[in-house]
């Protein structure tokens, strides 16, 4: 499996996009520490707020790179979870 790691931000003051795009084989946390280090040394600053999945690997290096920042998990991956790990299609059905 390919992930393709995709970025992109809003600042409300300056409306400005960042948009970049990697390749790796995994999710491992080396790729996705070189993935935010990469968009920090192109001038990412002041990150307040994360929302993404909650691998372990992308956990890692959030917390690594950009520790500071608040985190919420992912509503719609958090969803797709809870039904792989329903115990029924009544139940999967209701998530």
């Amino acid at each position: 499996h390919h992930r393709l790691p995709f970025q992109k931000g809003n600042q409300i003051s300056s409306i400005t996009e960042t948009k970049m795009c990697e390749c790796h084989r995994s999710e491992a946390e080396v790729h996705w520490r070189s993935f935010l280090e990469s968009l920090v040394a192109r001038g990412l600053r002041g990150v307040e707020f994360v929302v993404s999945d909650d691998h372990s690997g992308l956990r890692a290096a959030r917390r690594a790179v950009l520790g500071g920042a608040t985190w919420q998990r992912c509503q719609f991956h958090l969803a797709r979870n809870a039904i792989h790990h329903a115990p029924n299609a009544e139940i999967r059905k209701r998530i």
